[in-house]
């Protein structure tokens, strides 16, 4: 599941999830390429996504992940591209919507803003702990 969201009372799921978009891909099909300008974070529901950089696979990405959040935030340039794998469906989160969401109900989007601002803490964590020799 998507763990940002344990905590969050239905009242602020309801109000996130209407501004949520439904979207099916088929696999090849590209949902951002690395260097372009984003503007929207995915909750993959069903189905496969390989994330790459350079050509390089990083990571393949499966049913309750959440990404391309960055671009919501303070970088909008996409540092990687993600690719469907297999038919996958999405629910997606724009800028916009974001934005809306957050002028009209504090409470989730300050929930959603705390489980992203964790998730990136956790990434840097894990990169950090990646560079730095153990002591």
């Amino acid at each position: 599941g998507f763990s940002m969201f344990e905590a969050a009372t239905q009242r602020e799921l309801i109000t996130l999830r209407r501004q949520l978009v439904p979207r099916d891909v088929r696999p090849g099909s590209l949902l951002f390429r690395e260097g372009e300008y984003g503007g929207e974070m995915f909750f993959l529901l069903e189905g496969e996504v390989a994330v790459t950089r350079s050509g390089h696979l990083l990571t393949k990405l499966g049913p309750g992940s959440v990404f391309g959040e960055m671009a919501l935030l303070d970088e909008p340039v996409r540092s990687a591209s993600a690719l469907a794998i297999r038919d996958s469906r999405f629910l997606v989160l724009s800028r916009e919507r974001f934005e809306r969401l957050i002028r009209q109900d504090d409470s989730v989007g300050a929930r959603l803003l705390w489980g992203l601002v964790h998730r990136l803490s956790a990434v840097v964590r894990a990169q950090n702990r990646r560079y730095d020799p153990e002591p």
